[in-house]
């Protein structure tokens, strides 16, 4: 009889017995609620980027067409001054064209690489007034997302 009380209790033991650790099942279903976190996390992380790419390269040439203008208004070297936008980069130059410009006055700005450029892709200001020679949108468009740069022929810049 006392063989059958201690072997109950040992049976007791061992079922009340709190293991710590994880089951295969809740190690997966864990694993698997992370990577779909995760999955949606990375989505949200690359359209974030696009358009914060997109606002950098705006930026990017609003400020040198900008500077471009006021080079030109104070006849800074005698010269009309322009800019080039490109893929990766916006290059504020000094002369009548870019491909007849003194390179050594360039001033080049990169942008990421990511941006496509459609429309426009160089305007020259007289030279005092900083009234564009060309008129146009500069559009900037990146795997999920675009925008645009808008000049008159007053030389006013409009972006969105």
């Amino acid at each position: 009889m006392g063989k059958m009380i201690i072997l109950k209790k040992y049976c007791r033991a061992l079922l009340n017995n709190n293991r710590a650790g994880f089951t295969l099942v809740e190690l997966i279903v864990s694993v698997a609620i992370i990577a779909i976190i995760s999955g949606f996390s990375f989505s949200g992380y690359k359209i974030f980027q696009s358009k914060n790419d997109i606002d950098t390269a705006k930026q990017t040439v609003v400020v040198s067409l900008r500077r471009a203008q006021l080079l030109s208004q104070s006849v800074n070297g005698d010269s009309k001054w322009g800019v080039r936008v490109e893929k990766g980069a916006a290059i504020i130059f000094k002369g009548e064209t870019y491909a007849t410009r003194d390179q050594l006055a360039d001033e080049k700005y990169l942008m990421p690489d990511t941006i496509s450029i459609l429309g426009l892709s160089e305007i020259t200001y007289t030279k005092l007034h900083g009234f564009p020679d060309a008129i146009g949108t500069i559009t900037l468009s990146g795997p999920s997302d675009s925008g645009s740069v808008t000049i008159n022929s007053k030389g006013t810049i409009e972006y969105e």
